[in-house]
């Protein structure tokens, strides 16, 4: 058998040898040329990597498009971590995000907010808790450096029956503006990650960063329009409710004096008793707009409490009124007010032998609470006692502390203390 070789011409045409024919034991071999299959095999790889950045140019296209229209930020997310994964060909992928967002100082644990990938299962990891001590995830939250490892340590798939292998963790946001994290996972023994798959995952964790940011945005909007509209439900309260229900009180109160009847004029007191009930509960849902549900008593409420306490088994008709926002009160200053209160009613129900109190608290500059009836007036010695508690009080807070005595009779303690 006679071997032949093949050469390929510049031409591009084989140079077969002459002198005779070929028989069928003859071998042909074929040269290529020198860095032929290399150039081919670089080929392929740019247009690998050709095809997976036109795809994702399309997936942040589609993310951007979305997150511009306004589609909602649950939605989006689960469009975000669906496109990280298609495009890393990551089996899983998890968005974690800090799991009580509100904790003052440090966060202790992220919480996994969204979870794509391996059908029904991928749902049973969503809500599990990955502590940020300890584990890679915590560890990308905490220094906002991305990692590309074999394994996660903190396996958040623990006991469900999913065997987690190469991941890639990226952070969501940079600085004092990072949201979570970002987890790409392939199944144990699978190949791990490219460098070009980190790339594109920190690309798609910007994106997702910039949805939450944009949540947190319409959620703080939304609030600060939630308060505009108290605070216009509770000016129109004020300036035209409240007053228009105190108008018709004193006349009424004009008419009882009218009355030649004590059975009709009993029944005028009574009408104003109600009354006066009335617009005690509108003041009180004035104040109650300016607050948030909170798990200490409102300052208002409490103010409101103390009166009722005091004057309960009395014949006072009661009348309190708060102006301002009563909820911006220092919790250190609404202890002196409550105790103040206390003191002023207390003196009023056991010494003054009025029939009518008024009790005003105006917020502004100052907190200023003024204590009216139309008793007596208080006897020296008790007097004393309590104008000393009132002023030890004022001057623990840089305040004031005065008794006003009017002329048409009765008492009138009058107490303020710098907000600041």
């Amino acid at each position: 058998m006679t071997p032949l070789r093949v050469t390929h011409s510049a031409a591009g045409r084989s140079d077969l040898p002459t002198g005779g024919p070929f028989t069928h034991g003859d071998q042909i071999v074929v040269q290529s040329p020198p860095g032929a299959a290399g150039v081919a095999i670089d080929d392929a790889r740019l247009y690998e990597r050709a095809r997976r950045r036109e795809r994702w140019l399309r997936a942040t296209a589609e993310v951007t498009t979305e997150l511009l229209s306004g589609t909602d930020p649950d939605a989006l997310l689960q469009l975000i971590a669906g496109r990280a994964g298609e495009l890393t060909g990551a089996d899983w992928t998890l968005i974690a995000v800090p799991a009580d967002p509100e904790t003052a100082g440090e966060i202790g644990e992220l919480t996994v907010a969204v979870s794509v990938g391996d059908g029904a299962r991928a749902d049973l990891i969503r809500g599990r808790r990955i502590p940020v001590s300890g584990s890679t995830t915590g560890a990308v939250f905490t220094d906002h450096v991305p990692r590309n490892v074999t394994g996660l340590a903190h396996d958040v798939a623990a006991g469900l029956g999913m065997a987690f292998g190469p991941a890639l963790a990226v952070p969501m946001g940079a600085d004092d503006a990072l949201s979570g994290v970002l987890l790409a996972v392939r199944t144990a023994g699978s190949p791990a990650f490219g460098e070009d798959d980190l790339e594109l995952a920190s690309t798609l964790a910007d994106q997702a960063a910039l949805t939450v940011q944009r949540a947190e945005s319409r959620t703080a909007q939304h609030e600060r329009q939630v308060l505009a509209d108290r605070d216009r439900i509770t000016r129109d309260l004020h300036e035209h409710v409240i007053g228009r229900l105190s108008g018709i009180g004193l006349t009424l109160h004009d008419t009882q004096h009218l009355a030649k009847s004590p059975a009709v004029a009993a029944r005028i007191a009574d009408h104003i008793e109600h009354l006066n009930q009335v617009i005690t509960e509108v003041r009180t849902t004035v104040f109650d707009r300016h607050t948030e549900p909170a798990d200490t008593p409102r300052l208002g409420g409490l103010l409101h409490d103390i009166v009722g306490e005091i004057t309960t088994d009395t014949d006072l008709r009661t009348s309190i009124g708060i102006t301002g926002r009563i909820d911006i009160v220092p919790a250190d200053l609404a202890v002196h007010a409550q105790a103040v209160l206390r003191e002023a009613v207390t003196n009023t129900a056991r010494h003054a032998h009025a029939t009518e109190l008024t009790v005003t608290v105006t917020v502004g500059a100052d907190l200023v609470i003024d204590v009216t009836d139309n008793g007596v007036g208080i006897p020296v010695t008790a007097a004393r006692g309590g104008l000393h508690h009132l002023a030890a009080r004022a001057a623990a807070t840089g305040g004031s502390s005065n008794l006003d005595r009017p002329g048409g009779g009765g008492t009138r303690p009058v107490w303020a203390a710098p907000l600041q």
